[in-house]
């Protein structure tokens, strides 16, 4: 309860208490008249004044008075009594005739009517034993109403001469004082209990009520009702000057009759310091005079070391502020400045007095700064600390950058009161970052010109250079006298050099850029090393070198890694120990080191008996463009690049290479590998797949593909199988030969020129026949273009590259279906079995699908779709050398004015006849030109590497089909 209810409540009962005291005093009054009219003394031979005359008179005056009056003689008869004692206790009215009669039964009648009639009896007893003191008892009647009772004694000469009783109705004071009483303990039980010192005082500064937690003792509570503050102070020895600081306070709230708080700081006996904040409450009474005061007092001594260690705290941020070179403002709910931070005023230029009161947003920003700043001021409302970057004009007109934290200031009840927000100065860091962006824009468009060479030097180099190798090949074939044999060695030979120069760079390059990849397949380490020393037996034997290897028993046959740059390491160290070994041998072992977790370590070592290498220069030797000397290359040639291409490859594959050299010597290098232990199953050749296909036999299909590479392979497929094939090379070809002749399935391309598969296609149903099959012919067979080929029209597709399995099951499942059924793909279960009709299974062909790890190509898809036809084979392979160096020719070219379009368009054309040779290690590099962007600065890297790997395989092909035509 609030001290303003407390004193409300307080009012109210003394209201009563006043009331009650006024009625209190007038029925004093009238008994005393009484008492004195009846004491007077009598004449003699008149008789006690309760008789005769005198009993008349008593009766007049008792008549008309509100207290129940029974007056009785020393005999105990009723001399007199009067209406209201007749009416409290239900006599009958005419009291005269009970006048001169015996008390005892109105007495009896009284006594009927209360709660405890002894006690009433015995006042009367006590009256006429002879005591002449007036008693006075409280008596309770049964209905609940409760008396007064005073037993007057009427005394002649000293002797008792009978008694007066008078009651008075005293129900209702007692029960005001009752309920008083009960609201003074229930509001001092509250006033004990509240956590706060409480003291009533009088107006003349005495104490009135203490509670508990004022004073905890009782005796001392009890002691200082009625003392002054100056007395319990020198009570109690308590400080002097507290008492002056309170008395001062006590007067001026006299004197003003106002409320007063202050602040006290005192120290106790066991030395603790505590801090109280004392209120003095003025009381008034009706006349606005003081009548009470109030004291309260609250321990706030936690409170203060709190805000003692807010203020450490804020000066101790404050200070951190000030050192880090933070400027600091703090701003009202408004956004106007209330305080700034020494720093913050050196940021902006202003002294602290030009910037309170004003808003920060209106000093420092303007146009897109503003509106960005509220949009950041707006999520404020939301208690969300936010950071972000502002540039700002300060007062003497710079340009600075601040990067801002702000953090909204939120009161206990969730109102945002204002925002504190830290600013520093970032404008040399963002001067800095422009010119860091400017310099590798010229980086970039160095790095795009490097691409640019390089692709351009690839394909200008290599044209001429391939024609040069590819009639040395031919005129190898000739017959040629010894001499001419000889300059025909020495072109091949220069050749190769030159080549390899041009991979070395080319190589280095796309490592450089992060494109090289690392595999994760299947390979047989011994193998790796037998192919190795196979490929460079020839030039070891041309230089009488001896080429040997030696593998460890205990290595695994399988591991899990990429063979082909592994391969590549290989060819790169043995190369380079044959160049540079003039006598003696090349060796190269693999051992064993450690076994943990089905992986091995492996160390190989490679040795020569060559020229060596001088100790300082083993420090650079894997720098890039770095040889021992001039003489060096000039005698051995290269660019290099070999060894550092190496330990990048190296890296790449998380293995180490090391080398030990002695001049004059011979050279050692370790390689060391930690490969995953493989199982057999990775070398699994072939699956065989057996497929009923009796219902293409015989039916007409129309083949539409403008690659003829990828025609020739579909048509021998077909045709194998008894189909009857027309081709067309684009969309609009097939349209003209739809509307002429009735097909039963279409195999539609999607890439084409003049028309595209799926425009196609629209037309094919919008105009002509809404029923037959057409399936895609694609290499985007993912969920989005499926989508699309659907929606055109189609009802199926074909994923390039296609083997004879692919190709034929849903060929073969479509064309033995329904017409109702054929209308889209949704009604196809694409993973039902082929179906079966009367071609029995023994006479169903047998398609097998091979896969294995040749590092340049693979034919093996081919001749399965070919079943060993060497004729097939070499249509394949003449339609791959004649088509796909035009195309890289025009993919290089477009890449160079910028055309990617057309590069992609190119990409997409080459890619099945990639996927149908086997040659997987352009497979990624394709699809991945396909799928470029047009701000794409890797796609002429990408188009160097698949020129670089055709430039060796053409030259392989070549001899396959040499090879194929002894065979035809």
């Amino acid at each position: 309860m609030t001290i303003k209810a407390l004193q409300e409540e307080l009012e109210k009962e003394r209201a009563i208490l006043r009331s009650a005291r006024n009625r209190i005093a007038i029925q004093n009054k009238e008994l005393e008249m009484l008492r004195a009219k009846v004491s007077e003394p009598a004449d003699a031979g008149k008789g006690a004044a309760v008789c005769g005359n005198g009993g008349v008179l008593f009766s007049s005056l008792i008549a008309d008075l509100d207290n129940s009056i029974l007056a009785l003689d020393e005999h105990r008869n009723i001399v007199a009594l009067n209406d209201a004692f007749c009416r409290r206790f239900g006599l009958r009215s005419d009291r005269e005739a009970l006048g001169g009669k015996s008390a005892g039964p109105v007495l009896e009648h009284v006594k009927a009517q209360l709660k405890d009639p002894a006690l009433f009896m015995a006042g009367v007893e006590h009256v006429y034993s002879g005591q002449t003191e007036t008693t006075s008892e409280e008596l309770t009647m049964q209905n609940g109403q409760i008396f007064s009772c005073e037993y007057i004694p009427v005394l002649q000469g000293g002797r008792p001469m009978g008694c007066i009783l008078k009651l008075t109705d005293v129900t209702r004071n007692k029960t005001i004082s009752d309920t008083f009483d009960n609201q003074r303990k229930f509001y001092e039980q509250i006033l004990s209990n509240i956590p706060a010192d409480i003291v009533v005082m009088s107006a003349d500064n005495r104490y009135l009520y203490v509670n508990p937690m004022a004073v905890s003792k009782p005796q001392l509570r009890k002691w200082m009702i009625g003392k002054t503050h100056e007395e319990y102070s020198l009570y109690t020895n308590k400080p002097m000057q507290i008492y002056e600081n309170r008395k001062k306070m006590f007067d001026t709230v006299a004197e003003t009759k106002t409320k007063k708080e202050w602040e006290e700081r005192m120290v106790r006996d066991d030395g603790e310091v505590v801090n109280h904040l004392r209120i003095l409450y003025p009381v008034l009474d009706s006349n606005g005079d003081i009548e009470l005061i109030i004291g309260y007092g609250v321990n706030i001594t936690e409170r203060k070391r709190i805000e003692e260690r807010i203020v450490q705290s804020e000066e101790k941020y404050r200070s951190i502020i000030e050192k880090m070179n933070l400027g600091m403002i703090e701003m009202d709910a408004d956004d106007r400045i209330i305080y700034a931070n020494k720093r913050f005023c050196t940021m902006s230029g202003y002294e602290l007095s030009e910037l309170i009161s004003r808003k920060a947003t209106d000093m420092f920003l303007q146009g897109p700064e503003l509106k960005k700043t509220r949009a950041q001021i707006s999520k404020r409302k939301y208690e969300i600390t936010h950071n972000y970057e502002l540039s700002v004009k300060t007062k003497t007109g710079d340009e600075q950058w601040w990067l801002t934290s702000a953090t909204p200031l939120v009161s206990e009840d969730g109102q945002q009161h204002g925002t504190i927000s830290i600013h520093l100065d970032i404008t040399e860091q963002k001067k800095m970052a422009e010119q860091l962006r400017l310099a590798k824009q010229l980086t970039d468009r160095s790095l795009r010109s490097k691409d640019v060479f390089l692709t351009n030097m690839s394909h200008e180099i290599r044209t001429p250079l391939n024609a040069i190798m590819g009639l040395g090949r031919l005129l190898s074939k000739s017959d040629l006298d010894k001499q001419q044999k000889d300059y025909l060695n020495g072109i091949e030979s220069a050749s190769a050099i030159l080549l390899g120069i041009i991979n070395d760079v080319l190589d280095f390059s796309k490592i450089e850029a992060g494109k090289i990849t690392i595999e994760q397949i299947g390979f047989n380490l011994e193998t790796i090393m037998q192919q190795t020393t196979s490929v460079l037996e020839h030039k070891a034997e041309e230089k009488g070198l001896t080429l040997t290897y030696d593998v460890d028993s205990r290595i695994a046959p399988v591991f899990i890694g990429d063979p082909y740059r592994l391969n590549q390491v290989f060819m790169n160290m043995i190369s380079n120990a044959i160049k540079f070994t003039e006598k003696g041998s090349v060796w190269m072992n693999a051992t064993l080191l450690s076994e943990t977790d089905g992986v091995q370590k492996i160390l190989v070592v490679i040795e020569d008996t060559g020229v060596g290498i001088r100790k300082e220069y083993l420090d650079t030797i894997f720098d890039k463009f770095t040889q021992e000397d001039e003489t060096v290359g000039r005698k051995f040639g290269g660019t290099g690049l070999g060894m550092s291409i190496t330990k990048q490859l190296m890296e790449l594959m998380g293995g180490q290479i090391s080398i030990e050299s002695e001049k004059n010597v011979g050279t050692t290098i370790s390689l060391i590998f930690s490969f995953k232990v493989g199982t057999a199953r990775v070398f699994e050749k072939k699956r065989t797949i057996k497929l009923d296909t009796y219902n293409i036999n015989g039916k007409r299909i129309l083949l539409v593909e403008d690659n003829n590479l990828n025609r020739l392979l579909a048509h021998t497929i077909l045709a194998d199988h008894g189909a009857v094939i027309v081709e067309a090379e684009n969309g609009q070809q097939a349209v003209d030969i739809v509307r002429k002749e009735k097909f039963d399935i279409i195999l539609m391309d999607i890439q084409m020129p003049i028309m595209d598969g799926m425009q196609a296609t629209r037309i094919i149903r919008a105009e002509i026949d809404k029923n037959i099959p057409i399936l895609a012919l694609t290499a985007n067979a993912i969920k989005s273009y499926e989508k699309q080929f659907l929606d055109a029209g189609m009802n199926d597709l074909i994923s390039k590259p296609y083997n004879e399995f692919n190709l034929i099951r849903p060929i073969s499942k479509w064309l033995g279906r329904p017409d109702d059924a054929l209308t889209s793909r949704q009604d196809a279960d694409a993973d039902a079995a082929p179906s079966v009709g009367a071609a029995s299974a023994a006479t169903a062909p047998t398609i097998a699908i091979q896969d294995n790890s040749e590092p340049l190509y693979d034919l093996s898809m081919l001749l399965g779709i070919g079943r060993d036809d060497p004729g097939f084979i070499i249509k394949m392979l003449q339609l791959f050398i004649s088509e796909t160096p035009p195309l890289v020719q025009k993919m290089t070219e477009a890449c160079a004015t910028g055309d990617l379009k057309s590069v992609r368009y190119y990409a997409h054309r080459m890619k099945p006849s990639i996927t149908n040779l086997g040659i997987k290690s352009l497979k990624d590099d394709v699809l991945n030109i396909e799928l470029c962007k047009d701000n794409d600065a890797n796609v002429a890297m990408q188009i160097a590497r698949v020129e670089q790997v055709l430039s060796r395989v053409m030259p392989e092909l070549e001899m396959e089909m040499e090879k194929l035509r002894t065979k035809v």
